[in-house]
């Protein structure tokens, strides 16, 4: 099975899969995912608050 990648992109792409993160740059990701989440927690976490104080 051949690479849908080819020519001059496809040297791009592996340097890229191959390249390693620094620890900054790894921080800054799970950072940002983790800060993603706990937005999304909060969200869920009032969402439900609301709906179980509406009146009825």
């Amino acid at each position: 099975m051949s690479s849908p990648v080819k020519g001059e992109y496809k040297d791009n792409v592996k340097k890229l899969i191959n390249t390693i993160l620094s620890d900054n740059e790894l921080m800054g990701a799970e950072l940002g995912s983790a800060g993603s989440l706990t937005i999304l927690s909060e969200l869920v976490i009032y969402l439900l608050i609301r709906l179980m104080t509406s009146p009825k």
